[in-house]
This record gives C-alpha cells, structure tokens and sequence, in this order.
C-alpha cells in the first residue's frame, strides 16, 4: 500500500482458511478514522499481529476477539507517563516546571530504566553523563505504537527554552528514558542517535530568566508572550543545524517573528533594526553601530536566500545569536508590563512594544 512516497506493508493474517486484512478491519471503525492516521491504524495493525508470533489465536472466533478487544483498547485515550534523562544538563532544580515538563530526582527504583541505560553505554550510543537531571511528562493518547513521537512534539517548547537559557544544543530525537502506560505498566524505551553536549544550571545565572519563562508556560499566554515563546522555539531549529548559513537564517527568522508585526510590511531590514537598537542600546554611537550591523545582517539574509552566494561567518552567526539573546531577555523584563508587540489602535487600545520603542525614537 502506497501512502505518500512510501509503501507500507498491510498485514494479512490466514486462519482457518480466512484471510482478514487487519489494517481494513481497523479502518471499518468511524472513532478510529477520526483518531488515527493511515500510517498509524497501519502501525497498530502490524504490532497486532506480531504478537501472534507469541501466542497464535487458536481459530477465527478467537482471532476476532481478540481484534475486538485491540479495537476496544484503540477507541479508549490511554494515560502515559514518560521518565526521561537529561543529558548533559545538571542541577536543574527539583520542580521546576517548562511546560508539560517537570524535572524530578533521580528514580533508582526504575531499574528496567538503569539497565536500559547501561545497555546504551556498553553498545557506545554514549555516555551518559554523571548527575544528569531526570524529568517527567505526561500525556494521553489513542495510540499504542509510536508513542515517541507524541513524546518528541510536547519537549519541543521545554527543549527550546533550556537550549536557549543553557547555551546548549538539545533535539527531542536524542532522549534517553522510558514512557510507561499507566493501565498495562507496557514500556517503550528511548534512546539517543547522537551524543549530547553538557550544561550546568547556575541559578545565579539562569534563575531569574527561566523563571519567568517557566511561570510563562503554565499559564494563560499574552501576545506578546506568545511571540516570545514561538521566537525561542526558532531559535532552537537554529541549534538543530550544524551548517552555519542554516543557523543564521533560523536566528533573523526568529527576530522576525519576536520583533515585526502586521503594521510591517516595507523596508523589514530597517524596521527590525530600528527595534533592535532601541531595545537593547541606549547611547546614540553604539546604536548607530548596531544599526548598521543588524542592517548588514539582514542584507547578508536576503542575498543568501536570494542569490545563495554569500559567505555567512562564524562569527556573524555567533553575533546575530548574541544579539537575539540579548533583545528576548529584553523582552522578557518588559512582558511584565506590556501585553503585545502592537502599537495601540485607539486611545482606549492598550500599549504595546511599539508604543514604547517609538516613545524612545521620538523623545
């Protein structure tokens, strides 16, 4: 079966002189078409009968109880529970929230979980660093197979907000744990394709800043909040990538979400410059120097999308990074008062970033 550019094999189980196509049997079922995708009713199909490599079912009556049972099982949200290792990054503090992640101690109980980590080790998928903070996250779904990838989406935003406070290259493909279903105590176990780098939390250092971010994610989102997450989650594409130009395109393209608005629709380059150097400069030399720099930058994006000849440094990359840190740890000070990045459309309108960057401009 051809789904996409890929073809699937469909299990097709013969017993008692009957073939019965699993897959189109799950298909039949109205909750599961609204559930699940092709890919995954085929995924839950293809475990299904591997398990009768263990214990066959005895004949057509009991091969369909025990696919009515599956069905059953597959129209019910299921709970899981994920533990997982975080790599590289130690000291994080016990309770701390981003998220749907919690950072939690060190469960020693969980010993499937330690021998599944020091089979990683003996099989060189890396070394899992000592002290290494642990992590919880739950979640619900219809789904028995492929848990991972449910998994991999809810740590995007955690994952982003520790690359961007712990100056570290982090990919939810990495993950070292477990997710455990919380009904059958089943376990689907998780580990890295690549090494990870190492980061301590330092909450003299990172304290003030992650939390504010980790009180942001467990609440109800402003504008502005929600551009300031969904710029960090940009800048963490940007630490997924290895090659430099790559890097530098997600880094102005993560100032383009934070900074511009609807109202920006002419001369990007200057208008996003302008709300650079007047969030984060305040004397006239070092915001004329900024200015020409984040217009150069810029201009250094648009030749590379457009004619793919330009030649992006290292040390451009490094700068553009510096700067974008610089103007969201901005912002996050200022999301305390404002609410949106909008200038205000009415007197009755609230204020936004806008209003505040043109106060400075024009006083």
């Amino acid at each position: 079966m051809l789904i996409g550019d890929t073809i699937f094999y469909i299990p097709i189980y013969t017993i008692d002189g009957f073939k019965i196509n699993i897959y189109e049997e799950l298909k039949k079922v109205p909750e599961l078409n609204s559930n699940f995708s092709d890919e995954e009713l085929i995924s839950e199909a293809i475990y299904f009968e591997s398990t009768f490599l263990i214990h066959p079912p005895k004949n057509k009556k009991d091969f369909m109880k025990k696919l009515e049972k599956l069905i059953k099982n597959l129209k019910k949200e299921k709970e899981y529970e994920a533990i997982i290792i975080l790599n590289g990054l130690t000291n994080l503090p016990i309770g701390l929230k981003i998220d749907c992640l919690e950072i939690i101690e060190e469960e020693k109980d969980k010993k499937e979980l330690i021998d599944h980590i020091e089979d990683l080790e003996k099989r060189k998928k890396g070394k899992i660093i000592k002290n290494s903070s642990w992590g919880r996250v739950r979640f619900k779904s219809y789904k028995t197979q492929r848990l991972e990838e449910i998994l991999f989406k809810k740590l995007e935003l955690p994952y982003s907000i520790l690359s961007f406070i712990m100056h570290i290259d982090l990919d939810v493909k990495n993950t070292i744990g477990a997710i455990y279903s919380l009904e059958n105590r089943s376990v689907t176990y998780l580990e890295p394709f690549k090494r990870w780098g190492a980061s301590k939390y330092k909450k003299e250092i990172f304290g003030r800043d992650m939390d504010i971010l980790s009180k942001m994610t467990q609440k109800k989102l402003s504008k502005l909040e929600k551009k300031i997450l969904q710029a960090i989650r940009i800048f963490w594409l940007s630490r997924l990538s290895h090659k430099t130009e790559i890097r530098f395109l997600m880094l102005i393209s993560a100032f383009e979400s934070l900074l511009l608005t609807k109202n920006d629709r002419d001369y990007l380059g200057k208008k996003l410059s302008e709300k650079v150097v007047f969030l984060i400069e305040k004397d006239y030399k070092k915001r004329i120097k900024l200015y020409k720099d984040m217009k150069k930058y810029y201009r250094k994006r648009s030749r590379l999308v457009h004619e793919g000849n330009v030649k992006i440094s290292k040390e451009d990359e490094m700068a553009v990074e510096n700067i974008f840190r610089r103007v969201l740890f901005r912002l996050l000070e200022l999301s305390k008062e404002y609410s949106k990045m909008e200038q205000k459309s009415s007197e009755k309108d609230k204020e936004g970033i806008e209003d505040y960057i043109n106060k400075l401009k024009f006083s």
